[in-house]
């Protein structure tokens, strides 16, 4: 079973599905159709979330795709992340995560700290660290790439063997550490993608 804390979470996420801007449904609708004709096609499904730094919005785009999916009984779904640069997990967004009901376990040290996500056991337990995109692990075919900060879509649109680009950008908290709004903003970034990952996800069910 999940933590109290996450399940309230979730609860709380499900509640407000239909809230989402209708704006923002048409932006989330092309994640929809590529992971319904993913799954009919090849019977597995992998989405790449891209960011600058693989340090805050694509670990929460990481995380919380998965989650939704196991909660959404889609099944042969996997969800990476990744970065034009390498960084680290951001402390902001391990913080975030710890605050929504994800526990993590730290796995290793150093300036790229690996951190083990951990729900129950039936959810796959990303390990969450910073990569770039020519990471040897992440797929190389048979994937979707979707672009969840303005930058990447801008600037680096074109992820190698990436079936569809999809852009979704949501606004950096970063603009707001060491600030006293830092962590309301942090929380509103990760309900944000949480909340239109299970809308996603409860989408992509109903098709199924």
């Amino acid at each position: 079973m999940l933590n109290a804390t996450l399940e309230q979470y979730i609860k709380g996420v499900s509640s407000v599905l239909e809230e989402i801007p209708e704006e923002r449904k048409l932006m989330l609708l092309p994640v929809v159709n590529y992971l319904q004709g993913s799954l009919s096609k090849n019977h597995d499904a992998k989405l790449l979330f891209v960011c600058t730094h693989n340090s805050r919005r694509s670990l929460f785009a990481q995380v919380w795709a998965q989650v939704a999916a196991w909660k959404n009984g889609v099944k042969n779904f996997q969800a990476f992340s990744a970065g034009d640069s390498v960084t680290a997990v951001h402390p902001n967004t391990r913080d975030a995560l710890i605050r929504a009901g994800v526990q993590t376990k730290t796995m290793s040290e150093g300036d790229n700290p690996l951190y083990k996500a951990v729900f129950d056991n039936e959810i796959p337990s990303p390990i969450l660290f910073s990569k770039d995109i020519d990471y040897t692990e992440l797929p190389k075919k048979n994937f979707g790439a979707v672009l969840v900060c303005v930058e990447d879509a801008e600037t680096c649109p074109f992820i190698p063997n990436a079936e569809v680009r999809i852009p979704l950008p949501y606004n950096d908290p970063k603009k707001f550490d060491d600030t006293t709004e830092m962590k309301a903003a942090y929380d509103r970034c990760c309900l944000q993608i949480a909340t239109e990952m299970f809308w996603v996800m409860k989408n992509v069910s109903e098709e199924m």
